[in-house]
C-alpha cells in the first residue's frame, strides 16, 4: 500500500489514499480507497477509474508497476463526459503498453463502404450490473500535423485542425466521432471518408486565444461612374492577434468575386501577400504569429460593370 500511495500521490495532486493501520503481528484485511478532495459526499466519494479510455468497475485497484501516467478530473464537466458514475470525479490511468497493438486480439472479417465487421479472438467479460460496458476494440496511432484555420468572411472563430495523412490505413468509416485532447473531451466531429484527398481533416474545436476581426475600410471603398459603366472599389482589413505564449501558424481564407461575363471586370488591387486562385477567386494567407503580437491584412478589389445592371458585391 505505501507503494501505491506514493505512486498516486506523486503523479496526481489532490488525490489521497486512505488505508487502515495494520500492526506487524496482526492479520487484518486492509481496505484501500481513493478520494478526490472537494467532490462528492463523505459517505460515497469514490471516483471512476478510466484505464486507457475504458471505465472500470468499483473494485478496480491500479497496479503501480503498470502505470505510465495519471490524470485527475474533478471539475463540473466530468459527469457530463463519463456519465453519473463519474459524479465524484474520474482518475484517468494510462498504462505502459505498446500503443500500436490492439488491446483485444482481433481481425477484420468483412468491410464495405459503411461498416466494418471485426472478429474478436478472445472472450470478454461484460458485467451484468445494468451499466454501460466499454470494450476497446482497437488502438491506432496515426501521425498528424496541426494547423489553425479561419474564414473571417464567414466567422471570426479560429479552429484547430488535425491533418492526418494516409488515413485510409486506419480502416475508418463515415460517422460521428468523439474528440479528446490530452484525455479531455473537446467535442464531436464527423469523419468523411468519401473525400478525394490524401489527408483527412478533423476539427478539434475553437481556440479563443487567437482573435480575428474583419472590417470594411470605408475610407478606401468608393463608387464612381466611368462612361456607361460603374466601378466599385471595396476594401477590407483583417486584424489578427495571437494571445498565446508561443508562436503559431495560421491559415486565413477569403475570396474576391469571379466574373463569367465580359461586361463585368474584376481586379485584385491589394492582397497583402495572399495567394489568389484565379479560377475560384479564393485567397489564402499563411501567417506565422509570434506570442502576443498583432498582424494586419488588407484586401482590396474593384468591380467594373454596366451601370444599368444591379450587382451584389458583398
Amino acid at each position: 500500500y505505501p507503494e501505491i500511495y506514493s505512486t498516486i500521490q506523486g503523479r496526481a495532486a489532490g488525490v489521497s489514499l486512505d488505508m487502515m493501520e495494520v500492526a506487524p503481528e496482526e492479520e487484518i484485511e486492509a481496505k484501500e480507497t481513493v478520494r478526490i478532495r472537494g467532490i462528492g459526499s463523505l459517505n460515497n466519494n469514490q471516483p471512476l477509474y478510466i484505464v486507457d479510455g475504458v471505465p472500470q468497475d468499483n473494485n478496480y485497484v491500479p497496479n503501480p508497476n503498470d502505470i505510465e501516467s495519471i490524470e485527475v478530473l474533478k471539475n463540473s464537466n466530468t459527469a457530463s463526459i463519463y456519465g453519473s458514475r463519474a459524479q465524484n470525479g474520474a482518475v484517468l490511468v494510462t498504462t505502459k503498453k505498446d500503443k500500436e497493438a490492439s488491446s483485444v486480439p482481433l481481425s477484420i472479417t468483412y468491410k464495405n463502404e459503411t461498416s466494418l465487421e471485426f472478429s474478436i479472438d478472445n472472450t470478454q467479460t461484460i458485467l451484468s450490473n445494468g451499466q454501460i460496458n466499454t470494450v476497446v476494440i482497437k488502438n491506432s496511432d496515426l501521425p498528424a500535423t496541426y494547423a489553425f484555420e479561419c474564414v473571417p468572411k464567414l466567422s471570426d472563430k479560429v479552429y484547430l485542425i488535425a491533418k492526418i495523412p494516409d488515413w485510409n490505413n486506419a480502416d475508418l468509416v463515415d460517422g460521428e466521432a468523439n474528440i479528446y485532447m490530452e484525455n479531455s473531451f473537446v467535442g464531436k466531429t464527423r469523419i468523411n471518408t468519401s473525400q478525394f484527398s490524401d489527408t483527412l481533416d478533423i476539427s478539434f474545436g475553437i481556440d479563443n486565444n487567437i482573435a480575428v476581426k474583419r472590417e470594411k475600410q470605408k475610407e478606401f471603398s468608393e463608387s464612381q461612374f466611368i462612361g456607361s459603366n460603374r466601378k466599385e472599389t471595396i476594401a477590407w482589413k483583417i486584424h489578427v492577434r495571437n494571445n498565446k505564449s508561443y508562436p503559431v501558424s495560421l491559415a486565413l481564407f477569403d475570396q474576391i468575386p469571379i466574373s463569367t461575363s465580359k461586361e463585368i471586370q474584376v481586379e485584385a488591387i491589394e492582397l497583402s501577400g495572399g495567394k489568389l486562385d484565379a479560377i475560384t477567386g479564393n485567397i489564402t494567407w499563411k501567417l506565422s504569429l509570434e506570442p502576443n503580437t498583432d498582424s494586419e491584412i488588407f484586401l482590396t478589389y474593384s468591380v467594373k460593370y454596366p451601370k444599368n445592371k444591379r450587382i451584389i458585391l458583398e
